[in-house]
């Protein structure tokens, strides 16, 4: 809780030093300032590339270089390098790895490959997303949405940050479930964004809320998986190979909930 709050004085100090663009705070998402910054692929890149910082490069670079903001990194993803007897020897399982290690581990071994081949660095060290997110609010609350651009059965990690009356606002809704929860400031929750229609529940007047996201979007996977290439490009290289590889990812989406765990499961890894 004091790192989250140390994170709010962060945000409310760079919102006041900060001019940000009408698009930068008026968004599908909802009316509150969001930047993104990391590696993604899609929306035109034909690479995987880090997103372009523009005027904000030195606002990223803070963001990146904050203790506070590392550890809430670090603690969604679970990424440590410690000694265990686990098959994750080299990993504390932490949120993320904890939760869905075989999509975690699916995660891993793309992003390690994504940065042997482009030279790129992770936004934190120990975290395995590609991307992330930080809404500065000072409102933040989400308008009803599907993150389609990311891994379709992929998780997105929330932390909920800010100082509001929990059980009065800042809930977390999501749609097919059916499900309004309590999303205390501090906690952290990872949900399949790509799939599940997602918001927030608005906060009382004079109150405080942001949160911060991490992320990888779907096309880094195919960029990835393709050999470092479009689908676009190849199918002007090589028609048979796109045929093939269209044709597998009719059952992606089962192979995908296959990498999602039961409890039995989870307690057998343990």
């Amino acid at each position: 809780m004091e790192a989250c709050a140390r994170i709010c004085d962060f945000i409310k100090t760079e919102l006041e030093n900060n001019e940000f663009h009408y698009k930068e705070q008026h968004h599908n998402r909802g009316d509150f300032v969001s930047i993104n910054f990391g590696i993604s692929q899609g929306n035109g890149k034909g690479e995987g590339t880090r997103l372009s910082e523009g005027q904000h490069a030195e606002l990223i670079r803070r963001m990146l270089d904050h203790l506070d903001i590392q550890r809430i990194a670090a603690f969604q993803d679970g990424a440590y390098l410690v000694a265990t007897n686990s098959r994750f020897a080299d990993r504390l399982l932490a949120a993320f790895a904890l939760w869905a290690p075989l999509l975690y581990e699916y995660y891993w071994n793309v992003m390690k490959r994504l940065l042997e081949h482009t030279g790129e660095t992770r936004n934190f060290a120990k975290s395995v997303f590609a991307c992330a997110t930080m809404n500065f609010g000072p409102e933040v609350c989400a308008r009803r949405h599907r993150d389609m651009l990311n891994l379709a059965f992929g998780w997105c990690a929330i932390t909920s940050l800010g100082s509001f009356d929990h059980t009065a606002g800042g809930h977390l809704v999501l749609g097919e479930a059916k499900l309004i929860v309590e999303f205390p400031a501090g906690s952290t929750f990872l949900i399949p964004s790509s799939c599940i229609t997602h918001s927030n529940t608005p906060i009382g007047e004079g109150e405080f809320r942001a949160s911060f996201t991490q992320y990888t979007a779907g096309g880094v996977f195919r960029w990835v998986e393709n050999g470092f290439e479009t689908d676009q490009r190849m199918e002007v290289r090589d028609k048979k190979r796109h045929a093939a590889v269209m044709k597998e990812r009719k059952g992606r989406w089962e192979k995908g909930l296959e990498k999602f765990s039961t409890m039995d499961q989870l307690l057998e890894v343990l």
